[in-house]
C-alpha cells in the first residue's frame, strides 16, 4: 500500500523531472502541464518510469533524449548535495569558497565531456584542498554514506589514534547497552584490536569473535552515526552562511522590494545613488528569488524605471490581475414586494417578475502567481415556487392569487380561497348516494354510513361518522366516530383527514385521524385509535390495549416535511459536491493559501528587519531609545518607506527590540543582520515550496475542470434538483409562518389515559406504562445533554 508521504514524494519527483525537461528545452511549458496531469491521474509508484513512459509513448522525446534527461537529473541531484557540501565546508572553515567554486567548475567540465558525475569531495581530495577526515565528516553529516561503508567512515573521520580508539569504544558501549555483547566480551575485543598491526574496526572483531550479526552491526552503526554527527555538529555555523547568486546578493544591498497588502502590486525602492549598473534581466531573477513571478514589467521598462527614479522612492515593478466580480442578476417585479395589503392580487398568466441574468466573474492572480478566487458566497438566483412557472427570463403566475417573495429567493402565488356553496343533505350518506362535494360547505342531518367516503370543503355531521371523510376545512361531528360496540376487538378502519380542525361532540372515537389544526373532543373516549395532529388534541379518555394501542402524535406537518426535504437536499448536495470535487478543491485552495501565508510572513519580517537595519545605520540613532523614537516617527510618514504601527511587521520589530536589550550594544547590528540572513533563507525556501505546490495545484485544477465539463449535464441536473427542493422548503416555511407554527403543541386528557398508549412528538416517543389521570403532554426541546422528551404533567395513579 502506497503511503501518503510516498505519494507526495513521487508527485514532487515527477514535477521536478518535468520542470527539468522544460529548462533543458526538451519540452514546452504546455506539454509539462499535460504530462503532469496524466502522471498524477494514474498515480504511478515509480515517477521515473511514469515520466519516461509518458514522454516516449506520446512521442515527445526519443530514447536517447530521455536518457540524457535522467543523466542530467542525476547530475543535478548530486550537484545540489555538493553545493550543500560546499556550504558545510566553508562555514566550518574546512575549505575555502574559491576552492569550492573551482571544484564545481571542474565537476561541470567532466560531466560535459564524459557525461560522468564526480563528487566534489573527491575532486577536492585529489587536489589536496581537503583532508580525508574532513571530507568524510561532511559526507556523514549529509547522510551520504551507505550503511556498508559506515565502519570505514568512522575510522576515516578520526585524525589520530586516540580519536579512533574513542570512536571504537562508542561502538562497543552501544553494543553493550543493547545487550548484544557483555562488558567482558567488549574488553576482550578491545585487547584483540590493540594487538593487531592492521587496525580493524571494532565491529569486525566482535562479529568474528562473538558472532555479532550483520543486521545488529548495521543497527549499531546507524545509532553511532547520529552520535558522531551530533558530536561534530558541522551544521551549527551553516545558518550564518547563506550562499546566493552574486547578482542577487548585490541587488539585496541596493534594492528593496515591497508588496501591497492585497498582493496585486509589487514595488522596488533604490537604496542609494552609488548602486552599480543593473540589468533588467538581473532584476527579474532577483524578483523570482523573492517569489514575484506574475505581471512583471518588461526588461526595458524596468531598466528605464531604475535609471530615472530617485533613491528611496518606490516605483511599480509588477501588477497582478484583479478578479472580475460576478454581476448579480437584477429583478423587476410587477408588484410592490414590500406591500402588506391583502388586496394585492395577480391573475393567471400575468408576468409577475422579469430577470436580467447574472454575468459570471473571473478569478484573478497576484504578483506571486497565486490564484485569487472569487467570493464563494454567490447570490442565490430567484427561483419559482408553487403557483409560478419560469419561461425564459419571465416569471408567470399559473393561478389567481396573492404573490409572495420568500427570503428574496423564491417567488410564489398563494391561491385565494373563493366563497363556496353551502349544501345540506337531509338524511344519511351511503356508498350508493355519496357524491363529490369539494366546492361545497356540506351539512348532513343523518350519518355517514359504513363504506361511504365524503370529500368536501367543510363538513357538519349531526349524526355519527361511520365512513371516511376528506375535508379542506373544518369538520364537526355531533355524534360518535366509528363503531365501538366491541371495543376489545375494534380495529379502526375509518379515516378522517381534514386541513382544518376536527371537533367531536360525541362520546367515542374509534378511527384514524389526520388533522392540520387539532382535535377537540372533550366528551369523547379515544379508543384504540391513531391521531396525527398539527394542532392541540383534547379528549376525555384515551383507552388502549397491548395489541392495538392508541397512538397520538402532535407534530407540525410542515416541520416533518421540512426535515425530509433537508435530508433530500443534503443527499443531492453531497452528490453534487462529489461531481464538482468541492472537498478536494477547497483543500487545495486552503493548502496553497497556507503556504502563501507562510511565505508572506517571512517576507514581511525580512522587510521589517531591513528597515530596522537602515535605522540602526543612521548616525542619529546610536542607542535603542533613539532607534525606537525613529521607528515611531517614520511609522506615521506615508511618503517614506516605513513600517506602519498596528501591523504584524511592527509588532515583530517590537519583539526584536525587546531581545536587543539583552545584547551587547557593539553586537546589536550583527545580531539583527544574522537574524535577517536567517529569515531571508527561510523566505527563499518557502518561495520554492509554494511554487512547487502551485504547479501541482494548477495541473490538478485543469483535471478537475475537464471532469466538470465532461459531467456538465449531470451537474446541471443536480443543481436544478436542489433548487426545486429549496423552493419546496421555502413554500413550507412560508405556510408555517402564516399559520404561526412556532406555538408549542399539547395533548390534554381530561380523565384517564391507560397504559400501552403511545405518545409522539416531532422527535420524541413515550409509551405509557401505567394509567394516569388529568394530564397535559408536550414535547420538550432537545439540548446538548439529552434529546427531546415527551413530558407528562398532571396527577398519576
Amino acid at each position: 500500500m502506497v503511503t501518503l508521504k510516498a505519494k507526495k514524494e513521487s508527485e514532487n519527483l515527477s514535477v521536478g523531472l518535468l520542470e527539468l525537461a522544460v529548462n533543458c528545452k526538451l519540452i514546452t511549458r504546455e506539454q509539462e502541464i499535460i504530462l503532469l496531469q496524466d502522471i498524477l491521474a494514474h498515480n504511478h509508484k515509480n515517477p521515473k518510469i511514469s515520466v519516461a513512459r509518458s514522454l516516449y509513448q506520446k512521442k515527445i522525446l526519443e530514447k536517447d533524449q530521455i536518457e540524457f534527461l535522467f543523466s542530467v537529473k542525476k547530475h543535478i541531484d548530486m550537484l545540489m548535495l555538493d553545493k550543500k557540501f560546499g556550504t558545510l565546508g566553508v562555514s566550518n572553515n574546512i575549505v575555502r569558497q574559491e576552492d569550492i567554486d573551482k571544484a564545481l567548475a571542474i565537476q561541470v567540465d567532466i560531466f560535459k565531456q564524459q557525461k560522468k558525475s564526480v563528487q566534489i569531495g573527491d575532486i577536492l581530495f585529489l587536489k589536496k584542498e581537503i583532508t580525508e577526515a574532513n571530507k568524510t565528516a561532511i559526507l556523514l553529516t549529509q547522510d551520504r554514506i551507505r550503511d556498508e561503508y559506515l565502519a570505514d567512515a568512522f575510522n576515516a573521520i578520526a585524525t589520530n589514534e586516540m580519536e579512533r580508539s574513542a570512536i571504537n569504544k562508542r561502538f562497543g558501549a552501544i553494543a553493550v547497552k543493547k545487550k548484544l555483547i557483555t562488558t567482558d566480551q567488549l574488553n576482550q575485543a578491545l585487547k584483540t584490536q590493540k594487538k593487531e598491526k592492521k587496525k580493524r574496526y571494532l565491529g569486525e572483531i566482535l562479529k568474528e569473535l562473538f558472532k555479532l550479526s550483520d543486521k545488529d552491526m548495521v543497527a549499531i552503526l546507524n545509532i553511532q552515526k547520529k552520535l558522531e554527527i551530533k558530536r561534530m555538529n558541522l551544521q551549527k555555523k551553516v545558518f550564518a552562511y547563506n550562499v546566493e547568486k552574486e547578482s542577487v546578493k548585490i541587488l539585496d544591498q541596493f534594492m528593496e522590494l515591497q508588496v501591497s497588502e492585497d498582493k496585486l502590486t509589487a514595488f522596488i525602492i533604490k537604496k542609494a545613488n552609488d548602486a552599480p549598473k543593473i540589468d533588467g534581466g538581473d532584476i527579474i531573477n532577483w524578483l523570482a528569488s523573492a517569489g514575484i513571478k506574475y505581471g512583471i514589467y518588461s526588461k526595458k521598462k524596468i531598466q528605464v524605471a531604475i535609471e530615472s527614479h530617485e533613491p528611496n522612492k518606490k516605483f511599480m515593478i509588477a501588477q497582478g490581475l484583479e478578479t472580475v466580480p460576478t454581476k448579480k442578476e437584477q429583478i423587476n417585479f410587477a408588484f410592490d414586494i414590500k406591500a402588506t395589503e391583502e388586496n394585492i392580487l395577480v391573475k393567471k398568466d400575468d408576468v409577475i417578475a422579469t430577470v436580467i441574468p447574472a454575468k459570471d466573474g473571473a478569478p484573478g492572480k497576484d504578483v506571486y502567481g497565486h490564484p485569487i478566487t472569487l467570493d464563494h458566497d454567490d447570490p442565490i438566483p430567484l427561483s419559482n415556487g408553487e403557483g409560478v412557472v419560469r419561461r425564459d427570463n419571465n416569471f408567470i403566475a399559473v393561478v389567481d392569487g396573492k404573490p409572495q417573495l420568500y427570503e428574496n429567493r423564491t417567488l410564489f402565488v398563494i391561491p385565494v380561497k373563493s366563497k363556496v356553496e353551502t349544501k345540506e343533505i337531509d338524511g344519511d350518506i351511503s356508498k350508493e348516494t355519496e357524491n363529490n362535494y369539494l366546492d361545497c360547505d356540506l351539512s348532513v342531518t343523518g350519518d355517514i354510513l359504513p363504506g361511504a367516503t365524503v370529500s368536501c370543503n367543510s363538513l357538519t355531521v349531526k349524526g355519527n361518522a361511520l365512513g371516511n371523510i376528506s375535508a379542506a376545512s373544518d369538520v364537526e361531528i355531533q355524534g360518535d366516530i366509528g363503531d365501538s360496540n366491541d371495543v376489545e376487538n375494534t380495529q379502526p378502519q375509518i379515516q378522517i383527514v381534514t386541513q382544518g380542525q376536527l371537533k367531536v361532540n360525541g362520546k367515542t372515537i374509534c378511527a384514524q385521524i389526520v388533522t392540520d389544526q387539532g382535535l377537540s373532543a372533550p366528551h369523547a373516549d379515544l379508543i384504540n385509535s391513531k391521531v396525527f395532529s398539527s394542532g392541540n388534541v383534547i379528549v376525555k379518555n384515551v383507552l388502549s390495549d397491548d395489541k392495538t394501542p392508541s397512538i397520538i402524535q402532535i407534530a407540525m406537518k410542515h416541520t416533518i416535511a421540512l426535515k425530509k426535504i433537508d435530508k433530500a437536499i443534503a443527499l443531492e448536495q453531497e452528490k453534487l459536491n462529489g461531481l464538482t470535487y468541492k472537498s478536494e478543491n477547497d483543500t487545495l485552495n486552503k493548502r496553497l493559501m497556507e503556504k502563501a501565508k507562510v511565505q508572506q510572513d517571512y517576507f514581511e519580517n525580512q522587510n521589517a528587519l531591513s528597515y530596522l537595519l537602515k535605522i540602526m545605520n543612521n548616525s542619529e540613532c546610536n542607542d535603542l531609545e533613539s532607534i525606537k523614537k525613529k521607528m515611531e516617527e517614520t511609522s506615521q510618514d506615508k511618503e517614506q518607506t516605513s513600517i506602519p504601527k498596528d501591523t504584524k511587521a511592527y509588532k515583530f520589530l517590537e519583539k526584536v527590540m525587546g531581545k536587543l536589550a539583552a545584547v551587547d550594544p557593539q553586537n546589536q547590528n550583527q545580531y539583527v543582520q544574522e537574524l535577517y540572513n536567517n529569515i531571508n533563507g527561510l523566505f527563499k525556501a518557502a518561495v520554492n515550496i509554494t511554487d512547487r505546490f502551485n504547479k501541482k495545484y494548477e495541473a490538478r485544477c485543469i483535471q478537475i475542470d475537464e471532469h466538470i465539463e465532461k459531467h456538465r449535464d449531470k451537474i446541471k441536473e443536480k443543481e436544478l434538483k436542489i433548487q426545486e427542493l429549496l423552493s419546496q422548503k421555502d413554500y413550507l416555511k412560508l405556510i408555517a409562518k402564516k399559520e404561526n407554527s412556532d406555538t408549542q403543541l399539547m395533548i390534554k386528557v381530561e380523565n384517564k389515559m391507560s397504559e400501552h398508549t403511545v405518545l409522539k412528538g416531532n422527535d420524541a416517543t413515550l409509551v405509557v406504562d401505567k394509567p394516569v389521570h388529568g394530564v397535559f403532554i408536550r414535547e420538550s426541546d432537545a439540548t446538548e445533554q439529552k434529546g427531546a422528551e415527551m413530558i407528562v404533567q398532571g396527577s398519576f395513579e
